[in-house]
C-alpha cells in the first residue's frame, strides 16, 4: 500500500476552485528548510499575559531615553520595569488608535484630531490647542518625525504643517504645504529613510528634507496613483514600508510595499480575496512584530487578518479565538499596536491586554491559542482513491508531563467544501519523542483535503504530512 506524501503549503495559497487547492496556514508560519520537508510549519509562539488595562490598547510608544508609555481606553500611561503602571498622566480624547512620534525629549499623541504633548520626566500630558501666534490649530491625522521635526497632515485636507526642531508643541502659522499631485486628503505620513512618505486617497507622494529657511521640505517628482485605504494600515517594517491600498484608477484592494519611489503590490489573489471582502476596509490596520528572523506585518479588517512574513515572501492567516473552519471563517486578531521594549514585543489588543510573545506557552493571554493548516486537495485526475491511513510527523514530546495534547484531523471528500467532524490523536507527553500522529480508513474519493489543528498548550511543528492511499481500478 504507497504511501503518498500530501504538500505542505508554505502559504495562503487557496484558490477560488476550491479543489485545485485549499491550502492555507492559520496562527502558523513556514521556514524553508533543507532538511525533512521542504516547508516545515511551525505554531505561533504563545501570547502571554503581562498587563490588564482599559479597552482598547490605542498606541504605545517607546521613548528613545528608554521611557515605555501606552495609551489605553482614555488615558496616557508611563508604564515601569515588570508593567507596573508608574503613573496615570492624563486624559486622552476619542476611542480610536492613535499615532505616536517622539523626538529627544518629547512624546506626542494625535487622537481624535488632537495633539497632546507630554515632556519626558514630567507628570502631565497636555493638549496643544493653538499655533505659535494664537491661531486654533488644525485637526491633526497623522504624524512622522524627520530630523526632531514633526510633520503632520490635517484631517479631510492636503495640507500638512511641521513644528520647530525638538518642540512639538511650536508650530508655526505659516508651516504649512500642501500635496502638489492631486491635491487629495492626505490620510497619512511616513518617515522613510529620512524622506517623507504621503499616502492620500487618490496618490501617494515623497517630500525631501531641503533645509531652506522659507520652508525645509520639498516634493520629489514620482508620484504614484495608488492610494493609502487606512491610516493605521500604513507601517514600516525595518527600513520597508507597507500598506493596505487600491489602484485609484482600477480600483482592487491589496497590500502593496515601497519599492524606491513606486508601489509594488505584494499581496496574492488569495489574499486580495479576504481583503476586497471587508465593509470598512478603511478601519483596517497593521500590526508589525518580530521574531526570529521573520516580519510579521499583520493586516486586520472585518473580513478576517492576512500576514506577510517578509523573511519568506509567504502569507499566512492569524486569528483569535476557537473557530470551526468551515461555518466560521477565522475572527480577526485583536491586536491594535506593538512595541518593542527590554528586548521583548509588547502587543496591545482591542480588549484592553498588553501581551508577551514567549515560546514557553501557547495561550493567547488566558484563552487557547488555536492553530490550524489545511492541505491541497489530493486529486487523482477523477479516479476513485482509498484512503487507509492518515498521519503528520511533527516534533514531537513537547507537551506538559502530566498531559496528553491532542491534535485533530477533518477529512474532506469533496475537494474541500465541507469537512467531516474532528478525529484526534495524540501528540506526546514531554519527552516522548517519537509520538506521531496518526488515523484510521477514510473511505474512498475522488477529491480529497485534509485539515490539521490544534489548541493544546503545546507547540505545534509539522514537518510532513501523507497518506496510504490505493487507487481504485479504471474501467
Amino acid at each position: 500500500m504507497p504511501l503518498v506524501p500530501i504538500t505542505l503549503q508554505p502559504g495562503l495559497t487557496a484558490s477560488r476552485l476550491k479543489n485545485q487547492s485549499a491550502a492555507t496556514l492559520v496562527n502558523m508560519y513556514a521556514e524553508r528548510s533543507s532538511g525533512k520537508g521542504a516547508f516545515p510549519v511551525i505554531g505561533y509562539p504563545g501570547r502571554p499575559r503581562r498587563k490588564i488595562m482599559a479597552p482598547p490598547i490605542r498606541g504605545m510608544i517607546v521613548h528613545p531615553q528608554g521611557r515605555f508609555y501606552v495609551i489605553d481606553g482614555g488615558s496616557f500611561h508611563e508604564i515601569g520595569a515588570d508593567f507596573q503602571d508608574l503613573a496615570d498622566l492624563g486624559a486622552i480624547a476619542g476611542t480610536g488608535l492613535v499615532e505616536t512620534i517622539a523626538n529627544r525629549t518629547q512624546v506626542a499623541v494625535i487622537a481624535d484630531g488632537r495633539l497632546y504633548v507630554h515632556t519626558v520626566g514630567s507628570s502631565v500630558i497636555s493638549q496643544v490647542t493653538a499655533t505659535e501666534y494664537g491661531s486654533p490649530l488644525p485637526a491633526f491625522y497623522s504624524a512622522a518625525v524627520v530630523d526632531n521635526i514633526a510633520v503632520l497632515t490635517v484631517r479631510d485636507s492636503d495640507r500638512f504643517y511641521y513644528s520647530a526642531i525638538d518642540d512639538f508643541t511650536t508650530i508655526r502659522d505659516l508651516a504649512f504645504a500642501t500635496a502638489e499631485s492631486k491635491a487629495d486628503p492626505l490620510l497619512v505620513v511616513r518617515d522613510v529613510g529620512g524622506e517623507l512618505f504621503f499616502g492620500g486617497a487618490r496618490s501617494t507622494e515623497h517630500w525631501v528634507k531641503t533645509g531652506q529657511a522659507n520652508f525645509p521640505f520639498q516634493r520629489r517628482d514620482p508620484v504614484s496613483s495608488y492610494t493609502v485605504v487606512s491610516r493605521d494600515a500604513c507601517r514600516r517594517s525595518g527600513d520597508d514600508l507597507l500598506w493596505l491600498g487600491e489602484d485609484a484608477d482600477n480600483g482592487g484592494l491589496g497590500v502593496f510595499a515601497l519599492n524606491g519611489y513606486q508601489a509594488q503590490r505584494i499581496s496574492t489573489p488569495a489574499v486580495d480575496r479576504i481583503l476586497e471582502a471587508a465593509q470598512y476596509p478603511e478601519r483596517a490596520r497593521c500590526v508589525v512584530w518580530r521574531l526570529e528572523g521573520h516580519a510579521f506585518c499583520e493586516f486586520s479588517l472585518d473580513s478576517g487578518s492576512v500576514v506577510y512574513d517578509t523573511a519568506t515572501g509567504e502569507w499566512h492567516q492569524s486569528a483569535y479565538g476557537v473557530w470551526t473552519y468551515e461555518s466560521l471563517k477565522p475572527p480577526a486578531s485583536r491586536l491594535t499596536c506593538q512595541a518593542w521594549w527590554q528586548g521583548q514585543n509588547v502587543l496591545g489588543t482591542s480588549d484592553g491586554l498588553l501581551l508577551g510573545v514567549s515560546f514557553d506557552t501557547s495561550t493567547d493571554g488566558d484563552d487557547l491559542m488555536a492553530r490550524v493548516f489545511v492541505t491541497p486537495a489530493l486529486g487523482a485526475f477523477g479516479q476513485q482513491v482509498s484512503t487507509y491511513q492518515v498521519g503528520v510527523d511533527i516534533e514531537a514530546g513537547l507537551g506538559p508531563l502530566d498531559e496528553d495534547p491532542l491534535m485533530w484531523m477533518r477529512w474532506s471528500h469533496d475537494g474541500a467544501h465541507t469537512w467531516g467532524r474532528p478525529q484526534f490523536a495524540t501528540m506526546g507527553r514531554q519527552g516522548q519523542y517519537l509520538k506521531r500522529p496518526q488515523w484510521g480508513p477514510q473511505g474512498q474519493a475522488n477529491d480529497s483535503a485534509a485539515m490539521f489543528g490544534t489548541t493544546a498548550n503545546c507547540q505545534l511543528r509539522v514537518t510532513n504530512a501523507w497518506a496510504r492511499v490505493v487507487p481504485a481500478a479504471i474501467a
